[in-house]
């Protein structure tokens, strides 16, 4: 078993920080890949630990025909899904003829269906929070400049906070218990660490199966067999096989660098999100002033041109 260091950044208040090196073992098994990823992901030493998620961490299949089609089917039913339209996006991308003749590494595939989606969760937790949390800062901000609670903005800013906070229920996130959400840069920080969370289980299982696809006709014959669709191609010769393991190689390294390199962009998102919602607020109610003082301008100006023709005719000599 060798052990592969890995260095991983997040954005945090416009400047990048360096979190801990991740190390990555290469388990050969499946056990040692859950024990494993108990042992560092899910330590209670670590920030990111399973107690601070704002969703729980999905647990991926081992990599034999009967685990991965139990898997595929459970999640194909939504069961650690609650959004509607993740629900019905799991059912389409898991349907059994697709990943049948999905021509790549069935098993990776469907892996990276649950990542994103469990993903999926996490940020939309994160964004509606924040915008809840940006929501009541201001109606609050507005109390407090105005000094009343019954103004049309804030009655339209509650309502609208009320609204978001029927979704996360929906949700079912785990708020930070200290601010429920209230407090900025703390949901920063809960993102980050539930996302490292997530991502950390996700990297071990890539590991798992990296180093369980050098046996190319036993991947094959497991694969073959996935929903039992001829999407995989059975090696016969030295070049098809030679293909088929670049290919698999290929494919799980494609991924480990797609997971390494896009999570960081999606935190730094969330975050450019996070410190312009609050000005997108401010100038959708300056539009909307400015619409209703126009509407209003509008239409006093047509009375004072009507009362002023009227005037400028009843002074007039008849012609």
């Amino acid at each position: 078993m060798h052990i592969r260091p890995i260095t991983f950044l997040f954005i945090f208040s416009s400047l990048m920080i360096s979190m801990e090196p991740m190390v990555f073992a290469i388990p050969q098994t499946y056990e040692e890949y859950t024990t494993e990823t108990e042992k560092y992901c899910d330590s209670t030493e670590r920030t990111w630990s399973e107690a601070k998620s704002l969703v729980p961490k999905i647990d991926y299949s081992e990599f034999t025909t009967l685990a991965v089609n139990s898997t595929l089917s459970r999640w194909r039913s939504g069961w650690f899904s609650v959004r509607e339209d993740e629900k019905m996006r799991l059912k389409r991308d898991l349907d059994p003829v697709r990943i049948g003749e999905y021509s790549g590494f069935k098993t990776l595939e469907i892996a990276r269906i649950g990542y994103r989606t469990r993903l999926n969760t996490l940020f939309s937790c994160a964004v509606v929070g924040s915008r809840i949390d940006t929501l009541v800062g201001l109606e609050k901000l507005i109390s407090t400049k105005l000094k009343t609670k019954d103004s049309e903005i804030q009655q339209k800013l509650k309502k609208d906070a009320n609204k978001l906070q029927v979704v996360l229920n929906t949700l079912k996130c785990n708020p930070p218990k200290s601010s429920e959400f209230q407090a900025k840069g703390e949901m920063i920080i809960s993102l980050t660490n539930s996302a490292t969370y997530q991502y950390c289980g996700y990297r071990h299982y890539l590991s798992y199966l990296e180093s369980n696809i050098e046996d190319i006709s036993e991947v094959q014959k497991i694969e073959s067999r996935i929903w039992q669709w001829d999407g995989t191609q059975i090696a016969t010769t030295t070049a098809q096989w030679n293909n088929a393991s670049n290919r698999y190689q290929g494919d799980i390294s494609r991924e480990i660098i797609r997971a390494d390199t896009t999570l960081p962009k999606a935190i730094r998102a969330f975050i450019e999100m996070d410190q312009t919602y609050g000005a997108h607020i401010l100038l959708v109610l300056i539009y909307d002033d400015y619409i209703r003082l126009r509407k209003a301008m509008s239409g006093y100006m047509n009375l004072s041109s009507q009362l002023y023709q009227k005037a400028n005719n009843a002074q007039s000599t008849n012609k």
